[in-house]
């Protein structure tokens, strides 16, 4: 706190020159304090997927149930991966989800995009159920999301709405505090509400490939279909600002700078993830970013597959 004395004496001769020097003193303050709690640049958040197990007991797994084949177990296939990118910088990132505008403090709600998915399942899928050609047939199961060509190899080969939805990021502290998120329709159950935007929501691809082969080639892809939309949100997550230059990460445009990373992720969807924290420290257990697998192919009929056939 800064006081400022006056004696009577000063009033008369020097008034013109103090209140010169308060206002100045009040400016100065001022932008202190809008810079101790920094508006949030926009950029990208990077997540690791928590493994399938137990047939959907918990972990990450998508509900083929609808297809007559049960729950899968899935994995995070990273980007850094050599099919995908190759790129070490990605850690062990396989999601990506895009914050398109600066979130200005105190409170502000900006468009979010999921942009990049990589998972695969643990073992291989058996597609009898399916009949036909499909009986006896083994497969492995990629669910891919690759908006703008962000990763390179990363294939995707039926067209996917944007996966958009909001975030609300709220500063409690100049050193972060908590956001809310939806990627979702506002007539969606759970929390997203006026986060939520018309048409948003989750877009997959699922790609069946012969087992250990490349969703890269076709020789090697037996079946494809774009999954249902499914939508996700959180609530009361907490964040903090990164100060100082990105430590690790993906290096130059479009993914730095970098002044937000995401601590906890409170969600209640069955599929957790961990925030990738490239300055190190413990990533938090989380459940947002791969709720969107629930359900993932529920409901999907054979009708509605892709075949590639070759000579």
């Amino acid at each position: 706190m800064i006081s400022v004395h006056i004696s009577r004496l000063d009033l008369g001769s020097r008034a013109s020159g103090i209140a010169a020097w308060v206002l100045a003193v009040v400016s100065v303050l001022g932008l202190a304090l809008s810079a101790s709690a920094a508006d949030v640049q926009a950029g990208y958040d990077f997540f690791q997927s928590q493994p399938g197990f137990g047939g959907g007991a918990g972990g990450t797994f998508a509900d083929l149930s609808g297809l007559g084949l049960g729950f899968v177990n899935l994995e995070g296939v990273p980007f850094s991966d050599p099919l995908l990118s190759g790129d070490s910088d990605f850690a062990s990132a396989d999601t990506i989800v895009r914050r398109d505008l600066d979130a200005l403090d105190p409170i502000d709600a900006i468009p979010i995009e999921l942009v990049s998915l990589s998972l695969k399942s643990i073992d291989p899928v058996d597609l009898t159920p399916l009949g036909g050609p499909f009986i006896g047939v083994l497969s492995d199961l990629w669910i891919t999301v690759n908006q703008g060509g962000l990763i390179p190899n990363l294939p995707v080969y039926d067209p996917l709405n944007p996966l958009i939805g909001q975030m609300e990021i709220i500063h409690t502290s100049p050193a972060g505090g908590q956001f809310n998120s939806c990627l979702g329709d506002p007539a969606d159950p759970g929390s997203c509400g006026a986060l939520g935007v018309p048409g948003g929501g989750v877009y997959a691809d699922a790609i069946f490939v012969v087992p250990g082969g490349d969703p890269n080639n076709l020789l090697d892809v037996l079946i494809n279909t774009p999954a249902p939309r499914v939508a996700v949100s959180s609530s009361g997550s907490t964040w903090e600002h990164e100060t100082g230059p990105p430590s690790g990460g993906p290096p130059g445009p479009p993914w730095q700078p970098r002044n937000f990373r995401i601590l906890t992720i409170i969600h209640t969807g069955p599929h957790p993830v961990f925030a990738v924290l490239f300055g190190g420290g413990t990533p938090a257990l989380s459940t947002w970013g791969l709720g969107i697998v629930v359900a993932l192919l529920g409901g999907v009929g054979v009708w509605g597959f892709r075949k590639h056939v070759t000579a």
